[in-house]
């Protein structure tokens, strides 16, 4: 078996960049349509599993929002990832939204460098010290 070329070879760098861009697009399509499912339910937005469903996404949320500050290097007021009450869903609706355009845009102009540059996490919930950014990332 062969071994797998180098991290920085140019085709390579262009295909991680290129397929990372592309998953976090289809992570905010996905995103949109669960949000558009969830406001179309009306009534049954009061039962306790669509709150419960509300603090599953709020959690993801709070974790896609760490892992955007630990990125840039900024610290964040996030005491945990959890919450015991999620934020109204048009709230939050508007802020996964908003976390997912951030995504997209960072990983349409991210550079091989910085996908390989080790990252100092400040976060306690990361823990402090040497992040590859490549394993800062939430999916991985």
């Amino acid at each position: 078996m062969m071994p797998a070329p180098p991290v920085s070879h140019p085709e390579i760098a262009m295909s991680a960049q290129t397929l990372l861009n592309s998953l976090f697009r289809y992570k905010a399509s996905v995103d949109d349509e669960l949000l558009d499912a969830l406001n179309a339910l009306g009534a049954e937005a009061r039962s306790d599993d669509f709150r419960s469903a509300l603090r599953v996404l709020n959690h993801a949320h709070l974790v896609d929002r760490i892992f955007v500050a630990n990125l840039q290097r900024l610290n964040h007021s996030y005491a945990a990832s959890w919450s015991s009450e999620a934020p109204p869903l048009a709230q939050l609706s508007s802020d996964i939204r908003e976390t997912d355009r951030w995504y997209t845009d960072y990983t349409s102009r991210i550079t091989l460098p910085e996908m390989e540059e080790v990252k100092t996490s400040p976060s306690p919930m990361v823990g402090a010290g040497a992040c590859p950014a490549k394993r800062c990332w939430p999916m991985w």
